[in-house]
């Protein structure tokens, strides 16, 4: 039996479920054939942002790097159809943890603090960033507008590829073996603090919308 092709729009949330560190054997069933780490669904339709080639120098990993040119080039299209996935798994945190920030004409999702650490992010047009912490009713409207073109454009070109809604949230607890029980992650120093509820309805609204405008399957966890 032909393994089934997966692709991943997303985080390591999503991802992970393809790694052999976390599922031994998922390498019997499925096959991960392309990821796009944190791109928002708002940088994924917009339309390539120019940049004059040259090495890419500082402070950032070849991982990072292959972000930052997939974000600049938007090639997940042209993957799309090479690696010609039977599914395609969505999920948001990229969306509603980074937002995006204008750059010329396009969009890129707002990594600013991790992208600026290569010389060339300097070079690009780069003009405002929108959060939905920051200017909600904006962010909305050009997210849903993207949304809409994604759709659309899958539809079209990629009428076979079952979409999956990865219909993720946020937590502040996570559990302590050493002292048997649950424990804030704010409270540990390592992260910023964030406001878990506050994500968490944005993402609900996320869901909403295309669930209810659009036939994609849901993956949904209990409390």
């Amino acid at each position: 039996m032909s393994k089934i092709k997966i692709a991943v729009i997303g985080s390591c949330v999503s991802r992970d479920s393809f790694n052999s560190s976390f599922i031994k054997n998922y390498k019997e069933f499925y096959q991960c054939v392309l990821t796009q780490n944190h791109m928002s669904m708002i940088s994924l339709i917009s339309d390539p942002v120019p940049f004059k080639p040259k090495r890419l120098d500082g402070d950032i990993t070849d991982f990072n790097k292959q972000i930052l040119m997939t974000e600049l080039t938007k090639s997940i299209w042209d993957s799309l159809k090479i690696q010609d996935p039977d599914y395609l798994i969505l999920d948001f945190y990229p969306d509603v943890y980074f937002g995006v920030r204008q750059a010329g004409d396009s969009f890129i999702t707002d990594k600013t603090w991790l992208f600026k650490k290569t010389p060339l992010y300097s070079t690009l047009d780069l003009k405002d960033s929108i959060k939905l912490e920051n200017d909600y009713e904006k962010f909305m409207e050009l997210w849903k507008h993207s949304v809409d073109i994604f759709m659309n454009k899958m539809g079209n070109e990629f009428p076979h590829i079952k979409i999956i809604v990865n219909k993720i949230h946020f937590t502040d607890f996570y559990f302590d073996e050493n002292k048997g029980e649950l424990q804030r992650i704010s409270g540990t120093g390592k992260y910023k603090a964030i406001n878990v509820d506050q994500i968490n309805k944005w993402l609900d609204e996320f869901y909403q919308y295309f669930e209810e405008k659009y036939n994609v399957a849901v993956l949904e966890y209990n409390k």
